[in-house]
């Protein structure tokens, strides 16, 4: 009887076994997959943002007297400033805009799977970003400086030495 039961046991905690490894298999191959998906949403993003910065790199910086008259044409002739300003993306704007377009898509895609600290490592390029129209000279340089600061944060996600600060509640 009694090996009858050691059997058993042995049999159970077998299948318990082989179950539990299974299991943690799975769960590690889901892990995996995330890893995969995040390190390209970031490869995706950077992508993005680099044709995003090479569209910007071709556009020149608009003089005070240049803003000064379009300004006056967007408040006393709407119309004629709309019909320019779809002239300039049908002629000038298709590789800018779909430079956008991408950018929003890995933005999204991003959003979507990144942690919160990979997001947090966005603000100070779209910060930037939010800044084109009273750009100058440095402005371009920035950009790139906070491109790269979130290629390092991508660099350090994706090879898993990435740990984030967590601020205490106190400060």
């Amino acid at each position: 009887m009694d090996a009858a039961l050691a059997a058993f046991l042995s049999a159970v905690l077998t299948v318990l076994g082989t179950g539990l490894l299974q299991a943690r298999h799975q769960q590690r191959k889901v892990e995996d997959e995330d890893e995969r998906r995040l390190a390209q949403a970031l490869s995706e993003f950077g992508f993005a943002l680099d044709a995003l910065i090479l569209e910007l790199q071709q556009l020149p910086l608009a003089r005070r007297q240049t803003v000064a008259y379009w300004e006056w044409i967007e408040k006393h002739a709407p119309g004629f400033d709309s019909l320019m300003g779809r002239l300039a993306r049908v002629l000038f704007g298709r590789e800018l805009y779909a430079a956008i377009e991408r950018l929003q898509k890995a933005t999204n895609d991003l959003m979507l799977i990144a942690p919160p600290f990979a997001l947090e490592a966005l603000e100070p390029v779209f910060s930037r970003l939010g800044g084109f129209a009273g750009r100058d000279e440095n402005w371009l340089g920035q950009l790139q400086e906070d491109r790269a600061g979130f290629a390092e944060v991508s660099r350090l996600i994706v090879s898993g030495r990435f740990t984030p600060i967590r601020q205490s509640d106190d400060s």
